[in-house]
């Protein structure tokens, strides 16, 4: 039991250092054989659709997240995230009708709790749809609950509302927005 928490903690970190290669290899060893502990499947079933969204196989990513969902008690905490990153992989996979179904459905079921994760998929759904006056709204009205929730990865944002600013031909707040962007993170991670 205390190698199989010590294998998913190896994963957690491998995850947070971007070694997305050797997650893989080692979430296919953990998930290879039956699971002494539920919880530790479970965990290794979310970071198997992170390192498979990484990958760009957003189909497998949403049937990870789907089976979890479906299969797997979860918390209120943990269940949010899971939808999150369905939601994420729908946007990324052109679903657009069922990415919009999860956002409404991850919005009903926050209760009015900010999350900047909603707000981060939200912004993205909009750009991608080509909403960008709503996503400029929707940036700032949750700019500093990114910042608090985010940390760096508020960078993505960043970029996004660039693009936003790009699309109503607002050039010189699309340079500042990508700038603080790429201030954040190196430009290669957020183009992936």
């Amino acid at each position: 039991l205390r190698m199989e928490q010590s294998a998913v903690g190896a994963v957690d970190e491998l995850i947070q250092l971007r070694r997305w290669p050797e997650a893989g290899m080692l979430l296919q060893n953990i998930l290879s054989r039956p699971a002494r502990s539920p919880v530790a499947r479970a965990q290794s079933l979310l970071y198997l659709a992170m390192v498979l969204a990484r990958y760009h196989r957003f189909e497998d990513s949403v049937r990870v997240h789907d089976y979890i969902l479906e299969d797997i008690p979860l918390d209120d905490a943990t269940d949010h995230a899971v939808r999150l990153g369905r939601a994420m992989a729908l946007l990324r996979e052109d679903h657009l009708l069922d990415a919009d179904r999860a956002i409404s459905e991850l919005r009903r079921t926050s209760r009015g709790i900010e999350s900047a994760g909603l707000a981060l998929v939200e912004i993205y759904r909009d750009v991608k749809t080509g909403h960008a006056a709503e996503a400029i709204e929707m940036f700032e009205a949750n700019l500093q609950v990114m910042r608090r929730q985010l940390g760096h990865r508020v960078a993505d944002a960043w970029a996004l509302v660039g693009r936003a600013y790009d699309f109503l031909d607002r050039g010189d707040d699309a340079r500042n927005a990508f700038e603080n962007a790429t201030a954040l993170l190196p430009l290669g991670e957020l183009l992936r």
